[in-house]
């Protein structure tokens, strides 16, 4: 059977570098909630673009529909086995993914949760950049991007105030997901406060 992993955290948590690291060990194909909706908004023709525009600015989730839409014409691209970052969150999201692993052969979602404090996410983000061009993130320090050169920026949802508003909006998305994968044991929590290689030893010993 095929393979399928979702990565949550709150925002900065390392999910999607942690998620990236997996997904190649893995050869599982990464489907980024995250990436996903920023292309949809810079697509001119996305007739939902300025809903999501919205959404997105003010630091909120997506409406389940527009998440749907987005990741059936994504996952019609794929073949082989996948990693969710940022997804599911909500009852309904849930209820999609298990829907789509019993009608494709999959295993058992695994959930692997990297848990941080809100405190250390708004530490975190206070020195996040990100390259427009990739779409890869950056500790403080960088100016331009290793991979293509080109100049980073801090996203347009990361600073304190949004990040606050997103954070009280992730923590209930969590604790839904936690609720109902832990009863059957498909959570996997890890440390996310530690080193970003620590991050990664611990996911190899806990997935073994």
């Amino acid at each position: 059977m095929k393979q399928i992993y979702s990565f949550i955290g709150l925002p900065a948590s390392g999910k999607g570098t942690q998620a990236e690291i997996f997904a190649k060990k893995l050869d599982l194909m990464p489907i980024s909630i995250g990436s996903l909706i920023r292309d949809a908004i810079a697509d001119e023709s996305n007739p939902d673009k300025d809903e999501m525009n919205k959404y997105y600015n003010e630091g909120k989730p997506q409406p389940d529909e527009i998440v749907f839409r987005l990741l059936e014409t994504k996952i019609k691209t794929l073949e082989g086995g996948i990693l969710f970052d940022n997804f599911p969150f909500t009852d309904r999201q849930a209820q999609w993914i298990e829907k789509y692993v019993s009608d494709n052969d999959f295993s058992p979602l695994k959930v692997i949760y990297i848990n941080i404090t809100p405190e250390s996410a708004l530490k975190r983000i206070a020195t996040r950049m990100y390259c427009p061009k990739c779409g890869v993130t950056f500790k403080d320090g960088e100016t331009s991007c290793p991979k293509c050169g080109g100049k980073l920026e801090q996203r347009a949802d990361d600073n304190p105030e949004t990040l606050k508003r997103r954070i009280a909006e992730y923590e209930p998305g969590i604790k839904t997901i936690l609720d109902i994968y832990q009863p059957k044991q498909q959570v996997i929590e890890i440390n996310g406060e530690l080193s970003i290689k620590e991050v990664e030893e611990e996911i190899d010993q806990k997935i073994k």
